[in-house]
Order: structure tokens, then sequence, then C-alpha cells
């Protein structure tokens, strides 16, 4: 297939990749898939070029100079400003932790960590193709423009099925499990009882993933190994950051639910 083609089929890829070897690899990886794409060497140039072209997905990798995967995700992100989103893949050399929370955390759809065999690329590419074109899809999305940097919807959908009504009924009951997961949290650490704090976060750690709230997660994560571990001079400033996130994915569910209404 052609780039005329597949843009006019509304499948064409862009790609962001620095590196000479891997743009080789992942243009072959695509031709094989049957995939046509446009290749560019660094964030700024795939900025520009998606902003002039019809494109209907961008794999892009996350460290690259003069702009990386990051801030090109978190540029797109706000100039689409509640208009229909393109998907964003990551890809990475690097599998380090919290770099997958930080990706999800600027409005990357998915993360793949190179080498990527050629049935995990083509998989992941159809799933969100599928989504960028599916009305259910759009309808999340719409409901998340403000929300993208704390909380991605669309993976609560995609554990539980793309039912609009499930989604809010889901997300409503995390938030009264996560308030009051959060008042016990402090309650143990005013007590001094660290393993029923690393207890509570490791409760809301797990749901909190399920309805795509990764960096909350990630936090209660650290906080159960804070409290297993018995780091109690540290518990404080990481209580202080997760308050921030948990507020943060509060008002992203409020704001939700209100436009689902």
């Amino acid at each position: 297939m052609s780039v005329e083609d597949a843009r006019a089929a509304g499948r064409l890829i862009l790609v962001a990749e620095d590196d000479a070897i891997n743009r080789k690899v992942i243009y072959q990886q695509l031709a094989i898939l049957g995939y046509a794409a446009e290749i560019v060497d660094d964030g700024k140039k795939a900025l520009t070029a998606w902003r002039q072209g019809q494109f209907a997905l961008l794999l892009t990798d996350l460290h690259m100079p003069e702009m990386d995967g990051y801030s090109l995700a978190q540029a797109i992100r706000s100039e689409e400003a509640g208009k229909a989103r393109i998907p964003i893949i990551a890809l990475t050399a690097n599998a380090l932790r919290g770099e997958a929370s930080r990706a999800y955390g600027v409005g990357i759809n998915d993360y793949l960590v190179k080498p990527v065999s050629l049935e995990r690329l083509g998989a992941l590419i159809e799933h969100w193709l599928a989504r960028a074109t599916s009305p259910v899809a759009n309808s999340v999305e719409d409901s998340t423009v403000t929300t993208e940097k704390v909380i991605d919807v669309e993976i609560l959908g995609d554990f539980i099925g793309n039912n609009p009504v499930k989604v809010r009924e889901f997300l409503q009951d995390y938030r009264v499990a996560a308030e009051q997961l959060q008042a016990e949290m402090h309650q143990a650490a005013r007590q001094g009882d660290l393993q029923q704090l690393a207890s509570y976060a490791h409760r809301l750690k797990s749901s909190s993933r399920w309805v795509g709230a990764s960096g909350l997660g990630d936090l209660c994560a650290e906080l159960e190994n804070l409290g297993r571990t018995g780091k109690k001079a540290a518990i404080g400033e990481c209580l202080s950051r997760f308050d921030r996130n948990h507020a943060a994915v509060m008002a992203a569910i409020e704001h939700f639910l209100k436009d689902a209404e």
C-alpha cells in the first residue's frame, strides 16, 4: 500500500525515531505487516508532520534529540483540545521503572520495549486502529481530554468491555473506595502501623491500575514498599505526593462522570 493510498484509507502511520538502524527495522516491520508509514528522525519533525498530514497512528521513540517522545505526545494532546485523538504508541529500548507510567501520564496510549516482535507490533497497531474508529472508544476519549495526565479511562474499558454505562459504574465505585482507603492509610500512618498502611496501599494499587490511574498505582506501590520495609521517615513525603495525585484523580473522575451524563 502506498503512502497516499494509506492516507486515503485512514491507515497511514507516522513514525518518530532518531536511530537510523531502528528506523530501517521499524520500516521493514511495518512493510511486512502491510502498513505504509512516513518516518522522521526527531520529535519536532514528527509534530510538524502530524500538523500537516492525516495520520491514523503515531509510533514514537521516547528518547530523541530536539523534542523527545514525552514532549511530542504532550504537544499533540494539547493541540487536539477535544478533537479526535490519534493513538500514540511509545517505543523505547529502556524498560526503566516508572517510564511506562510517565508515558501514560502524558497521553501516550500504549508502550513497547524494543526490540518488539512482528506479532506484538501488528496486534497492538490493529488494536489501536480499531479503537480509533470505534464510536464507544471515541465517546470515552472525548470525555477524558482534561483527565489524560492522571487517568486513562480507556484502560478500564479494555478490561471490562467498552460499555459506557459499566465504565461509569466502575469509576463511581472506585471513587468511593479510593477515598475510604486514603483516609485509612492516613490513620494507619498516624498510628505508626506501617504494615496496615502497606496493606491499604496494596489494595488501592490494584484498583487504581484497573481504572487507568497508573501514576496513583505507582505511588501506592511505593507506599506499600515503604510500609513493608519499615521506612517510616520516608512515608510522610510519599504520602504528600500520593495525596496530590489522589486529588487530581478524584477531580478527573468527577469531570469524566459529569461529561458522561
